[in-house]
């Protein structure tokens, strides 16, 4: 099938919106500089494993450098909440980067980043597969209770719940096909027409 055209009112919206996160980063970014150089200097160093993050992962979503980058800024976060005390200089900056636990602290939680990262969707995968069984459990026991309530007429072409997924399928295209003959062509034959000479034939026999 030929794939429809987007319109133009689609192909306007993300237009619009990434001009105007490109308009508000600029607006930001020089009060930011100019005010926050020092929480910067230590953002730029502490981030690292967010950059690498955002290289190696080749989703459009970049969900790796999400996940991580939340992490490692939390981490970036607690090292500079140091100098917002009051001194807030570049020499202060410098003396934080310069803490070996500092960097611990940052690339830890980075690192924590990418446990979670590889470690959620199968856990998740793993939570979904054990609900949706004791669910499908659960919807067979009901559908017993009903037909052992009701009698086997309530299954019509529902597929009996202790057979398998084949057999179901079987008993669904099984019920499914006709059974009676076409109704095109009549099933018995036309009468025959009376015939009118009988009468006739039967008086000058007598």
């Amino acid at each position: 099938m030929a794939k429809k055209p987007k319109t133009k009112a689609a192909k306007a919206k993300p237009q619009k919106k990434n001009k105007l996160l490109q308009m508000l980063a600029w607006v930001l970014a020089p009060p930011i500089a100019y005010f926050g150089h020092p929480t910067l200097i230590v953002a730029l160093a502490g981030m690292i494993p967010t950059f690498v993050a955002y290289i190696v992962d080749n989703r459009p979503q970049r969900y790796a450098a999400r996940t991580v980058g939340y992490m490692n800024f939390a981490g970036v976060s607690i090292v500079a909440a140091e100098m917002w005390g009051g001194d807030n200089t570049w020499q202060r900056a410098l003396e934080l980067i310069a803490q070996p636990t500092n960097w611990l602290i940052m690339f830890g939680c980075a690192a924590v980043g990418w446990i979670f990262f590889y470690a959620a969707p199968p856990m998740v995968f793993a939570y979904l597969t054990v609900a949706n069984e004791v669910k499908l459990k659960q919807l067979q026991k009901e559908q017993r209770e009903l037909i052992k309530e009701w009698g086997d007429e309530i299954k019509s072409v529902a597929p009996d719940p202790d057979a398998g997924d084949e057999d179901g399928q079987k008993q669904i295209e099984s019920s499914a096909e006709p059974t009676g003959t076409s109704t095109d062509e009549p099933d018995t034959e036309p009468e025959e027409e009376p015939d009118e000479d009988e009468p006739k034939k039967a008086a000058s026999a007598q």
